[in-house]
């Protein structure tokens, strides 16, 4: 993921190994955007989504994850996700998805 967006222009500030890094890091470096999986030790991509989406209601979230069923992207919807990418999922697809998020 990081090659394919930094292929893209972005730059990449952190990566998290679970959900409650991942709130950490944003608190810290307030990235414009967030990638998150679903499935992730100690906090799940939809927790770590809603905690985000609380503390900044602006947060951009892009959930990834190869739960692709029409009802968990309802879900990452519903919480505030600005994109979804079902893997395996190409680097294209992923800045694409990213650049609607960033709108």
């Amino acid at each position: 993921m990081r090659g394919a967006l930094e292929a893209g222009g972005h730059t990449v500030c952190a990566e998290a190994r679970d959900g409650r890094e991942a709130l950490s890091l944003y608190a810290r470096e307030r990235p414009d955007l967030v990638t998150l999986d679903i499935n992730m030790p100690r906090m799940n991509g939809l927790e770590c989504l809603a905690g985000l989406r609380a503390a900044d209601p602006d947060a951009r979230v892009v959930m990834c994850t190869s739960l692709g069923s029409p009802a968990i992207q309802a879900d990452c919807r519903a919480l505030g996700a600005a994109g979804f990418v079902v893997k395996p999922f190409s680097s294209a697809e992923l800045r694409e998805v990213a650049a609607e998020a960033l709108l």
